[in-house]
């Protein structure tokens, strides 16, 4: 992918109030609820005591939270380039720590954050242990160079945790992702085909995936899993 045209126009959509409103109703707690084990257990806990972790595409900012009361000694930095989307995060959060004492003794440490993966300068000096990123890849202008941007603020010794859905998956694995979306049964029956449709059309190849992990893997740093799946991939990376 090019950035271009197309990913002004996507641009434009993410900063609308209607797409941000649907975005929180439909799956504004599916990447918690359907990856989170994974994250956990390849990802954060690996992060140190202490340290700073940066989310890419952030969206509803609900990850964020949850990292937060699951790692409260952590600093997360929670980054869309929506600002329809972080406001939205900030609304989210707002009416959380109303509910959650834990999250009102660690406010400090969530900032909300607009940013362009494609240039990642401005986070140059944050000491940052850890990226993440659930299902925002595919929308990258050009995936490899936002990857290179990632890496470009890692700390020596950090980790990337990179998972999207995978072009090459099939209308039953994308029934059992989409099962976590907060939506009626019934109306998932209609909505579930199209889903499958919108991902086939935008989501990347496992191919795809594979020709990042061999460009990454000759900077001489570390790809510790690439796992092309049915209806997603991770690709978990480690700077040297």
């Amino acid at each position: 992918m090019k950035h271009n045209g197309s990913h002004n126009f996507i641009s434009r959509l993410y900063q609308t109030k209607v797409f941000t409103s649907i975005y929180d109703r439909i799956a504004g707690e599916f990447s918690s609820a359907f990856l989170w084990d994974e994250l956990t257990k390849k990802f954060l806990d690996y992060i140190p005591t202490g340290g700073t972790i940066l989310e890419i595409g952030a969206g509803s900012g609900l990850l964020a939270i949850k990292i937060l009361q699951y790692r409260p000694d952590l600093s997360v930095i929670a980054s869309d380039f929506s600002s329809q989307m972080l406001s939205l995060a900030k609304k989210n959060y707002q009416e959380r720590i109303c509910k959650d004492e834990q999250l009102i003794k660690v406010q400090s440490q969530l900032r909300f954050v607009q940013a362009d993966v494609m240039d990642l300068s401005q986070f140059t000096g944050e000491n940052i242990d850890g990226i993440y990123s659930l299902g925002a890849i595919k929308h990258f202008p050009e995936p490899l160079h936002g990857l290179r941007q990632c890496i470009g603020i890692l700390k020596t010794g950090g980790q990337m945790f990179f998972t999207d859905f995978a072009a090459e998956g099939s209308l039953s694995g994308t029934r059992k992702v989409a099962k976590h979306l907060r939506i009626p049964v019934l109306i998932k029956f209609v909505v579930i085909p199209l889903f499958h449709f919108a991902i086939k059309r935008k989501a990347v190849t496992n191919e795809d995936v594979q020709m990042w992990k061999n460009e990454l893997e000759k900077s001489g740093d570390s790809v510790l899993e690439y796992s092309p799946g049915n209806s997603m991939f991770t690709l978990i990376f480690k700077k040297r």
